[in-house]
């Protein structure tokens, strides 16, 4: 069973569907993407305590620039349903990386009228 996610394949592996097979989901891969999202996506992901249970990632190979994401669910879900779940995550980054832009030009507006000559 395989969807496609921003040019990722989204596949399950291991055993035959069961309860617990649904709630496990491997993420292969996020081509391009090394640690620094890895990282910032299994925090995120960990936030959502009511729906997931464990997230990991793991860099197969440095060199490649991919990343491989596993999610397990509390609840069986479907493809669909853990595409939902990223991109809530991936969009709860983005917004915080906005925040972060729009107070680092705030700083940098107050710097700059301190610093410059009146």
């Amino acid at each position: 069973m395989e969807t496609t996610l921003h040019n990722s394949t989204i596949k399950r592996q291991g055993v035959p569907p069961s309860k617990e097979s649904r709630n496990f989901i491997h993420f292969k891969t996020f081509e391009g993407e090394g640690h620094t999202l890895g990282a910032l996506l299994q925090q995120e992901l960990l936030r959502d305590s009511e729906t997931v249970e464990m997230a990991g990632y793991q860099a197969p190979d440095p060199q490649a620039r991919m990343i491989e994401l596993k999610l397990v669910t509390k609840e069986p879900c479907t493809n669909q349903e853990a595409d939902v779940i990223i991109k809530k995550a991936l969009r709860h980054l983005l917004m915080k990386v906005e925040t972060m832009e729009k107070n680092y030009q705030l700083a940098m507006r107050k710097f700059e009228h301190e610093t410059l000559p009146q």
